[in-house]
């Protein structure tokens, strides 16, 4: 196996072939370039872990330094890729910038090496690689189900075209080798996969001199996705919320497309996702969970650092935060037109939908047309809490992951956006009318409070198990708010429902579901806030 790839740039055919001959003999994969522009295409079609720039590339100019000019393309192109830099006349001032750590904490360079002495290059890159790159090639990987082959086609792009299945599947790889440099196996576990578009799995690692470790969650995704996730655990979380079941540290490593992190617990040990736990487990013991989650593991975040807002603008706040616009919705309010479920515009405005006997307010058209504004406060929230994004050990305490959408937030949004998971994901159902006629029960609400109608309601199977976990979710909500925030827990309803509309990887029936429980909450809404 090769010990990893390297581009070799010297305009000097002689040169290129000495060093490319060393790094060969090392047992390295090298490439070899002759100038900046033939560097360019090579690292355009192909992917390195180090490469070897000559400053000058252009002997007959004795001002040329090409070879830095390239070094900072290089890093702006993909930054994982680590540089030494071989010349014969460098300059105290060209190496103490070429050697300053940047805003990641790492140089342009790894190393200056002096031509004559490129014997030398072997023992720098070795070190490189060492202490930098850290790519385990010697570790086994085992996958369950055959989970990790899958795992490229489940991977979404939203900043950056999509690379090749090949080329995800070897950065994959290497992201498990960096993220776990120092086990000697690891076999991992896949945990069903969220709407973030990034895959999460519990991995178990091995040690020869210590056995088997505790497992550790773990997450791949794009790198742009990674990397405002670790921003925002650093700036939300991290030393301002503790004790409560969160990670104590996120570790990262990164590829040219993607990212990786380790979510480091104490005392997490085998887990397993709250919609694994939901789907084998009864209400009654799924309630206590609820508990443990809102009142020991989230809300603790909504204790402190309280900020009002005067004159809030709930739509502003969800269009940015889930990512929505009036585009994104027209068009997925098109794509359920014509379904065989029965939904349809009324007319071509689509003032109104109808589904089967009933008329429904037009969800979409309600949000565009009427903004939501009011006073209230922000605090700290988790921001996606989903079932996918909850984890459960096996004394069913809740831990939390995955916190791309974290930070200042409104009070309840994350319980209505687990009852909104468990309505339209876990419910498994494709009668829509019989949803409708549920779900226009819990539309109706007078308070958060569950009124002793909704308590007293016999439902078949599925709606039962889901109907007594949202009454628990929202005793919990009332428990930590009043009914001060009634309005705003359904706002937070309507516009996670809109959200499940637009996610076209989800059934059409849990789309229509969605937009029903959407349009139902619009109905209640009606009246309430000024517009």
């Amino acid at each position: 196996m090769s010990k990893g790839r390297i581009l070799v740039v010297d305009d000097l055919p002689d040169w290129r072939t000495t060093l490319s001959g060393i790094l060969l003999d090392g047992g390295y994969e090298v490439r070899a370039a002759g100038s900046r522009e033939e560097a360019l295409r090579l690292l355009e079609a192909e992917r390195f872990h180090l490469a070897v720039l000559d400053v000058r590339l252009d002997e007959a100019d004795e001002d040329n330094q090409e070879g830095l000019d390239l070094m900072r393309q290089i890093k702006v192109f993909d930054p994982t890729i680590r540089i030494i830099i071989l010349t014969g006349y460098a300059n105290v001032r060209m190496v103490t910038d070429a050697l300053r750590p940047q805003s990641d904490g790492l140089a342009l360079a790894y190393s200056f090496i002096e031509k004559p002495n490129s014997q030398e290059l072997l023992t720098f890159i070795q070190s490189a690689f060492e202490h930098e790159i850290k790519i385990n090639w010697n570790m086994v990987i085992n996958s369950d189900n055959n989970f990790l082959h899958k795992l490229p086609a489940r991977l979404r792009f939203t900043n950056q075209s999509r690379p090749p299945a090949s080329q995800l599947a070897a950065e994959i790889d290497e992201l498990l080798r960096k993220l776990f440099f120092t086990c000697d196996k690891i076999t991992i576990y896949p945990i069903k996969q969220g709407f973030s578009g990034a895959a999460v799995f519990r991995v178990k690692p091995y040690f020869h001199d210590r056995g088997q470790g505790e497992s550790v969650v773990a997450k791949v995704g794009e790198w742009s996705l990674i990397e405002e996730e670790e921003r925002n655990f650093t700036q939300a979380v991290q030393g301002i919320v503790g004790g409560h079941r969160l990670p104590q540290r996120l570790e990262l490593a990164r590829t040219r497309s993607l990212g990786g992190l380790i979510y480091s617990f104490a005392g997490l040990g085998d887990a397993i996702s709250f919609v694994e736990f939901y789907t084998k487990t009864p209400p009654s013991d799924i309630i206590p969970v609820l508990k443990n989650l809102f009142l020991e593991t989230c809300f603790p975040w909504g204790r402190s650092r309280k900020v009002f807002q005067p004159s809030f603008s709930f739509t502003d706040y969800y269009f940015s935060h889930l990512h929505l616009n009036p585009t994104k919705l027209q068009h997925a309010l098109s794509a359920l037109f014509g379904q065989q479920y029965c939904l349809s515009p009324i007319d071509d405005a689509s003032s109104q939908l109808r589904v089967g006997e009933y008329t429904l307010i037009n969800p979409v058209d309600f949000v565009l047309h009427h903004p939501l504004v009011g006073e209230t406060y922000l605090v700290p929230v988790h921001g996606d809490l989903t079932g996918y994004n909850i984890i459960l050990d096996h004394h069913h305490e809740t831990w939390l992951i995955d916190f791309g959408r974290t930070g200042q937030g409104l009070l309840l949004q994350d319980f209505a956006s687990l009852e909104n998971f468990v309505k339209i994901s876990l419910l498994r159902t494709n009668d829509v009318l019989a949803f409708y006629n549920w779900e226009s029960e819990l539309a109706n609400i007078p308070t958060l409070q569950p009124s002793p109608r909704l308590l007293g309601l016999t439902l078949p199977d599925p709606f039962s198990k889901a109907h007594q976990v949202i009454l628990a979710v929202r005793q919990l909500a009332y428990q930590v708010s009043g009914d001060d925030y009634l309005k705003e827990y359904l706002i937070s309803l309507l516009f996670h429902a809109l959200k499940l509309i637009t996610i076209m990887n989800l059934k059409p029936t849990q789309r229509d579901l969605a937009l029903v429980s959407a349009s139902l909450t619009c109905q209640r809404l009606v009246g309430n806030f000024r517009t």
